[in-house]
């Protein structure tokens, strides 16, 4: 497990319900600025990577639809906390209600 990704994810989407509201602050904070726009360039992929996972299910309600970017998303990066996985799959979940 990447940890220092998953905690950047985790930090990333933290602060709201749904983590919606994106907090670059609090990664900068915790790994200081040259490693948090690395982190933050990766985060940015693995959530546009959810929303290419959401694609396929716009026919699901959002509950199911957002329980299979998580799966989805856990397949694909193994590599990820389950804390992170659920955090990017909670703020997708948010921006398509």
């Amino acid at each position: 497990m990447d940890e220092e990704l998953s905690r950047a994810v985790a930090l990333f989407h933290s602060g709201t319900p749904g983590g919606r509201y994106h907090q670059a602050d609090a990664v900068v904070d915790a790994f200081g600025p040259g490693a948090a726009q690395s982190l933050i360039s990766r985060i940015n992929a693995i959530v546009s990577q959810a929303w290419d996972f959401g694609n396929q299910y716009d026919r699901l309600g959002l509950g199911q639809a957002a329980q299979s970017v998580q799966t989805d998303l856990q397949q694909a990066h193994p590599e990820l906390s389950d804390e992170a996985v659920k955090a990017i799959a909670l703020y997708w979940s948010f921006c398509n209600r």
